[in-house]
């Protein structure tokens, strides 16, 4: 995907991972929205959550099939 400007760009040794924001973000976080939906936005909670996020294996898998 080239021409497409990365969102992340992340040392890893002797290696760079770059995560490009047209695929997706790579953490599951479909267990935090409930801290949004009322009115008065818990973030705090929302961001403190961040730590339960999963991998979401479909944007993974097209991340280690671009290798």
């Amino acid at each position: 995907m080239a021409g497409l400007e990365p969102s992340i760009s992340a040392e890893c040794g002797d290696r760079t991972q770059v995560i490009d924001p047209n695929y997706g973000t790579l953490a599951d976080s479909e267990h935090r929205p409930r801290y949004l939906q009322s009115k008065l936005k818990n973030w705090k909670a929302f961001n403190k959550a961040m730590l339960g996020d999963t991998l979401n294996e479909d944007i993974a898998w097209i991340i280690r099939s671009e290798r």
